[in-house]
């Protein structure tokens, strides 16, 4: 009962910790674990993975380094919404009905459903990667992206009054919507790229 907590902070190498139901699942990387009844998980100051096969109301707090939480198991009937709104201080996935808090995670990869990233700050985060589906990044606040890889989004949605800069590689085959002013930086790096929809 209660709020329990699994922290890894003392480990020497990086922790894959692997939520497979709501609060179990398996560790490795300092030893190999399988936990119960966790509802939030603290890993270590290493690189880190965090891999979720479903939005079970957790916080994870990855510590220093590059960290990634990844959703890639969630299937294609679940669309996600990822909230990137304080960089990588302080990011939330939801499937409608529970919500995940991502911790000093610079990495975030959606499911197999039609995802949507809401993003208005990028403050150290490397990449933001929507996995399969149909994927939408939307613009919540001017922004500048150019420092992000972003990877697997079919669109883009930039609204009426924001700017988005983007290196000009990143938006080759996709789908820009909304009326807002897109800065595409490099187009001469970019020449081949296809700007169809653009």
């Amino acid at each position: 009962t209660g709020t329990d907590t699994l922290s890894y902070t003392g480990a020497t190498a990086g922790i894959t910790l692997n939520v497979t139901s709501n609060g179990a699942g398996t560790a490795s990387g300092d030893g190999a674990d399988t936990f119960l009844n966790f509802e939030n998980y603290i890993l270590s100051d290493n690189a880190d993975t965090a891999n979720l096969n479903a939005v079970h109301g957790s916080t994870i707090n990855a510590g220093a380094l590059s960290d990634t939480a990844s959703y890639s198991t969630v299937g294609s009937g679940t669309a996600l919404t990822v909230t990137v709104n304080s960089g990588n201080t302080s990011a939330t996935v939801s499937d409608g009905t529970s919500t995940d808090t991502l911790q000093n995670i610079e990495k975030i990869i959606g499911g197999d459903g039609n995802d949507t990233f809401i993003v208005s700050n990028v403050t150290g985060i490397d990449t933001l990667d929507g996995d399969g589906g149909t994927n939408t990044l939307q613009l919540s606040g001017s922004l500048d992206l150019s420092s992000v890889t972003l990877l697997n989004f079919n669109i883009i949605n930039v609204p009426a009054g924001q700017t988005l800069t983007i290196d000009a590689s990143q938006i080759s085959g996709k789908t820009i919507t909304g009326t807002g002013i897109v800065n595409a930086l490099n187009l001469d790096a970019a020449l081949n790229a296809n700007f169809t929809n653009v």
